[in-house]
């Protein structure tokens, strides 16, 4: 059974050594992403073949360039996590859709461990998922570059190197530094993650622009609902982690963060600027319904002729749009929900 345990892996390990996408600004100078969240195959087998359909549907009319899974993908299996993994990823695979992946809390409490996951979900051609690095918390810590379109581009602008990118983060599981409640991206995933945007080129000497993209919601996603103007629904109470790592303070200062991306929360789908950084839930896409919201995906639109700001919008399992929802803020200070495990 080891053997073939190990076996198993290396032939993942090989498939996931094949060439990778290279994202890239389209021809019009726009780049679309699609944010799927809190998918939870294995829910019921009428569950599953319904989010399926919506993936489809939300493909077919968006056909967007690349997808970000954030999270919650399954829904903690005791038996074939594998299958189902492979049932929440096969429709980016029917439209050629290149895809990112983050876990969620829910993803390694079945039969697969992180690890075991991420190394079937590298093993397609299709994803440019990686496992990061091995020194520091968490499966799934990764920067993937997004490269210019080479067309009507400033002279400044290296085409040779990327000119945006997204950044993946393990938000954890369960507690944060002894702290009980939803889990948190570590003190050591922020170090690394300082390093590595600074590592990224400068383009027209200024920082290139980041989208982060994690599953478990940072305290601040709470505050700018209790403090400033928003755009969406909120019908819970944030599921935030369990304490505040400062990861928030380090987006807020570099000034290069066009928006933070979350699931977890399956009623809450609002956006807002909080300091100098847009946050953003997503909205949840797998059944059954988060009445009452419907099921759906955030959109997201970057334009490599203005690079400072982000388009973005949801599209309901109808195909339509959802209007605008304006929220003013009331100083209700609504706090955290406390959860034990």
């Amino acid at each position: 059974v080891r053997m073939n345990r190990c076996a198993l892996l290396l032939s993942l390990l090989l498939a996931a050594a094949a060439a990778k996408p290279t994202l890239r600004f389209r021809a019009d100078g726009l780049f679309k992403l699609v944010q799927f969240t809190d998918l939870h195959y294995n829910t019921s087998s009428r569950d599953d073949t319904q989010t399926q359909l919506l993936q489809n549907t939300i493909l077919d009319v968006e056909a967007p360039d690349a997808v970000a899974l954030t999270g919650d993908l399954i829904d903690a299996p005791e038996h074939d996590a594998d299958i189902y993994w492979r049932l929440a990823v096969q429709p980016l695979v029917d439209h050629n859709v290149p895809w990112g992946a983050v876990f969620g809390n829910h993803d390694a409490d079945g039969n697969l461990d992180k690890q075991q996951l991420m190394a079937i979900d590298t093993s397609y051609n299709l994803s440019f998922s990686q496992p990061g690095p091995s020194n520091i918390t968490g499966i799934g810590n990764y920067i993937e570059p997004i490269f210019s379109s080479g067309i009507n581009v400033p002279d400044c602008v290296d085409v040779t190197s990327p000119i945006a990118a997204l950044a993946f983060l393990d938000s954890g599981s369960r507690d944060c530094m002894g702290v009980k409640g939803y889990g948190c991206i570590a003190p050591d995933q922020i170090e690394w993650f300082k390093t590595e945007i600074l590592k990224l080129p400068l383009q027209c000497d200024k920082m290139i622009p980041i989208l982060v993209f994690f599953h478990i919601p940072l305290v601040e996603h709470m505050e700018v609902w209790n403090e400033n103007s928003c755009d969406g629904s909120k019908y819970e109470r944030c599921c935030c982690s369990a304490a505040n790592t400062g990861l928030f303070e380090v987006l807020n200062g570099t000034g290069n963060t066009l928006g933070v991306f979350v699931g977890h929360d399956h009623m809450n789908d609002y956006g807002g600027v909080y300091g100098n950084v847009p946050l953003f839930y997503g909205r949840k896409t797998g059944y059954p319904r988060p009445l009452p919201l419907n099921c759906g995906a955030r959109v997201i639109v970057l334009s490599e002729q203005d690079l400072t700001a982000v388009q973005t919008w949801k599209r309901l399992e109808t195909g339509e749009v959802e209007p605008s929802k304006l929220h003013f803020p009331k100083h209700e200070q609504d706090k955290c929900r406390t959860v034990q495990f």
